[in-house]
């Protein structure tokens, strides 16, 4: 039987049991070959987990009842053709265990009563089962593992493990596909690139459904193979070449506090534990390219707080939105001006913009016509620094890094978003407004109320990977104490940890987790959660999710406004209308 229930205002999601186990498993890979095989228009992408899958949708193109519809459908129809998902494939993973490689195999083994060498053959025994991908691209939760040689995770987590780590965490065995912090005791290490966008047919080596296989190998076999991997790095590998016309370059000269190339997101990858990354404010990203005449998915700089600063090789027409900002062009005499944000500005050859300060937000978007050209990584140029992934280098940006953009065609017109736009979409001292979760019965009545009503402040510790508030713990109903299955989890999704600590995930969040679900920020309010920074405060609001699609169709409609608003004929004013009110702007051309 088929639970289908709503994850947010774009995520559905389908449940077919409540426990780990390989039948419930094998019915959630025949369901999302079902799925798979009988793709809908709107739906934009599936995640399996163990119990589940998260159907990510687009409710702009595509209404909840339509995806439920096709989701009951998918699971009344056979699986056609296409890979026995049943079966899955068995993967050899050569594995060098002890020493450098497993320097907690011994700890390991005293705590299961037993030798190394005993150890070892137990966990190389019997194959495990792929349940799903996540936390990292590319990493496995398995199932399989011999309980005789179970271990708890390690008191003090490392802070940073190699690729390729082989570890153990309660009854549980992974493989580390890249370097990252964790508590895993470590019993040995493979040379296998568990993700590798070298490989250009295969990038994650594993999928949902797959059986590994363990095969110990020597120190020397381990060093041979190694050698044998190239050493570029996962992000210098583009999907095509790009050989379009490109202007000068463009010059880093400071980053400011933390810079990456981000644009809509890396999605089609979730199932794979490809995180979505992209900017944190996408209304501001898109609104950005639309004023300087780019489509509305071009990369763009985003900037956290004042310090960047960019100079120009040749002639260019940015627009600068987001967080409030203090803009100054310099030119290359010297002399400088203010400029203004939220429009579209030329810039001379030569000239350099900085960020003087930023008000009302913490995030930036420099977006220059013809927009930033850069690799793009599995379809997307965002930057996920984590797995060094997109942007430039999977990094940051730094001072003295050099920019192309490409040579544009449709020149820009001269337009600024009005104020009455930017007020009612980031208006001020108002609620984020969330969609209760399926998990909200996890608290009691006036627990969710307390969630929603009193100030919970942005922690300092706080990424874009998620936002961690600090206020009073919530505490669980004593019924709900137990642990949950790990299922996904969309961008906006508000968890609730053993702390009792609400953690609200965001764009470079991992794409499943295993804490209840009490609430989702909706689609039309993260670009203001995006632009609040550390130590702000923030209250919530439940809506339902009809008004939610509502208020989401209304920032849509706010964007077509703005293209609309850089095409129209020359006048001094322009009359715009979305729908509900009519704006007076000006614009020129460039």
């Amino acid at each position: 039987m088929l639970r289908i229930h709503p994850a947010g205002d774009r995520c559905i999601t389908v449940t077919v049991g409540r426990r780990i186990h390989p039948r419930i498993h094998h019915r959630v890979q025949r369901l999302l070959a079902g799925l798979d095989q009988d793709p809908l228009d709107g739906v934009i992408e599936l995640v399996p987990s163990y119990c589940a899958i998260a159907v990510h949708y687009d409710p702009l193109c595509v209404t909840p009842a339509a995806v439920r519809e096709w989701i009951r459908r998918s699971g009344r129809a056979p699986a056609r053709g296409g890979r026995d998902r049943h079966a899955g494939r068995v993967v050899e993973i050569p594995t060098c265990y002890g020493g450098e490689c497993g320097p907690d195999l011994g700890t390991v083994a005293e705590h299961a009563n037993m030798t190394p060498d005993e150890l070892i053959r137990l966990h190389h025994a019997g194959d495990y089962l792929v349940y799903m991908l996540g936390f990292t691209p590319g990493f496995p939760y398995l199932g399989g593992l011999n309980g005789r040689i179970a271990a708890p995770r390690r008191a003090e987590p490392r802070t940073r493990i190699p690729a390729g780590s082989v570890g153990i965490a309660g009854n549980q065995t992974g493989v580390y596909p890249i370097a990252s912090p964790g508590g895993w005791q470590l019993i040995g290490r493979t040379p296998v690139r568990l993700f590798d966008l070298e490989n250009t047919e295969r990038p994650f080596l594993l999928e949902p459904g797959d059986r590994i296989r363990f095969v110990p190998i020597s120190e020397g076999e381990y060093r041979r193979i190694a050698e044998s991997n190239t050493d570029m790095p996962p992000a210098a590998r583009p999907d095509a070449a790009d050989d379009g016309p490109r202007s000068a370059a463009a010059r880093i000269v400071k980053p400011g506090v933390f810079s990456t190339i981000q644009d809509v997101g890396r999605h089609g990858h979730q199932r794979y534990g490809m995180p979505v990354a992209g900017a944190m404010d996408q209304f501001a990203l898109r609104a950005g390219n639309l004023l300087v005449g780019n489509p509305e998915d071009s990369a763009a700089i985003e900037f956290t707080f004042a310090g960047l600063e960019v100079e120009f090789g040749a002639g260019s027409i940015i627009a600068v939105c987001g967080a409030r900002c203090a803009l100054e062009l310099i030119d290359r005499t010297g002399r400088s001006s203010a400029i203004r944000d939220w429009s579209a500005i030329p810039v001379p050859a030569g000239a350099r913009i900085v960020v003087r300060s930023t008000t009302d937000g913490c995030r930036g978007y420099l977006c220059v016509s013809g927009g930033w050209q850069v690799p793009r990584v599995l379809g997307s140029a965002a930057t996920y620094v984590r797995a060094g992934v997109g942007g430039v280098g999977g990094r940051a940006l730094a001072s003295g890094d050099i920019l192309t953009v490409a040579a544009s065609e449709v020149p820009a017109r001269m337009a600024t978003v009005p104020e009455s736009m930017l007020r009612e979409i980031y208006p001020s001292n108002m609620p984020i407004r969330v969609v209760l979760g399926p998990h909200a019965g996890w608290l009691s009545p006036s627990e969710v109320g307390r969630f929603l009503n009193v100030p919970w402040k942005v922690g300092v510790n706080s990424d874009r990977m998620g936002y961690r508030l600090e206020g009073p713990a919530l505490r669980r109903r004593w019924t709900h104490r137990r642990e949950l299955v790990s299922e996904g989890v969309e961008e906006g999704t508000v968890q609730v940890p053993s702390s009792g600590l609400p953690v609200v995930m965001l764009a470079d969040r991992q794409t499943t987790g295993g804490y209840p679900k009490i609430a989702h920020v909706i689609g039309a309010d993260l670009p203001r959660l995006a632009q609040a920074p550390p130590g702000s405060q923030i209250r919530f609001e439940s809506v339902g999710i009809a008004e939610a699609h509502a208020l989401l169709q209304r920032s849509r409609d706010h964007l077509d406004f703005v293209s609309r608003m850089t095409q129209e004929p020359d006048t001094e004013f322009l009359e715009v209308s979305t729908g509900r009110e009519v704006y007076r702007i000006a614009a020129r051309p460039v």
